[in-house]
C-alpha cells in the first residue's frame, strides 16, 4: 500500500497505522477508547479530502489523517456522497485490519463523524448519507456532534499541502 497516511508529519502506509493502534489499544487493555473516522472536503479546484482517524482514550488521543485531491467539479451533494462513502471505506478496512490483528471490536467502537447538518445546502444529501453510513452499521454523529469532521478534518483541509491528484473514481478506493 502507498504512504498517504500521516501522523504529525510522519508518512506511513495503512497497516502501519492499524499496527500502531493495535498497540496502543493492547497496551491499554481495560480502558474505554472509541475509534473515529471522518472526512471533510473543500470545494476549491483541486478539490481536497481530508479524512482522520481518530482514537480516544481517557486521557489520551492520536489521530492521523490523509489527504486526496481531485480535479472537479462535483456538486455538494456529489461531495457530501463522496466524504460519507470516504469515511465508510476506511472505517470498514479499519475494522477487519484490527481483527485481522487479533482486535476485535465491540459493535460500535468504530463511529463515523459526517459534515451534515440540518442549515444550510448540506441538509439535501443527509439523509442518504447517514443511511448508506447506518445500513453498513456503523454509528453515525451529525452536526453539531460530529467535530472530527466538521473541525479536525475541516481544518486540515484548509491547510496547503501537495497531494497526488487523483481520478474520482479512484478516491473511494484509495485505503
Amino acid at each position: 500500500m502507498t504512504e498517504n497516511w500521516e501522523q504529525r508529519g510522519r508518512r506511513m502506509a495503512f497497516d502501519a497505522m492499524t499496527a500502531e493502534l493495535t498497540d496502543w489499544i493492547l497496551t491499554n487493555q481495560g480502558s474505554s477508547f472509541r475509534l473515529i473516522v471522518a472526512t471533510d472536503s473543500q470545494p476549491s479546484l483541486p478539490i481536497r479530502f481530508e479524512t482522520v482517524v481518530i482514537l480516544l482514550m481517557p486521557g489520551f488521543a492520536r489521530s492521523y489523517n490523509r489527504r486526496l485531491a481531485t480535479m472537479g467539479p462535483m456538486a455538494l451533494a456529489e461531495r457530501m456522497w463522496t466524504e460519507a462513502a470516504m469515511s465508510l471505506m476506511v472505517a470498514d478496512a479499519l475494522q477487519q485490519d484490527l481483527a485481522g490483528r487479533g482486535l476485535r471490536l465491540e459493535p460500535g467502537a468504530v463511529e463515523i463523524h459526517l459534515d451534515v447538518g440540518e442549515n444550510g445546502e448540506s441538509r439535501t444529501a443527509k439523509r442518504q448519507a447517514i443511511g448508506m453510513v447506518t445500513g453498513a452499521g456503523f454509528p453515525v454523529k451529525v452536526k453539531p456532534e460530529s467535530w472530527a469532521a466538521s473541525r479536525v478534518a475541516d481544518r486540515l483541509t484548509k491547510q496547503e499541502r501537495k497531494r497526488p491528484i487523483v481520478p474520482v473514481y479512484e478516491l473511494i478506493t484509495a485505503i
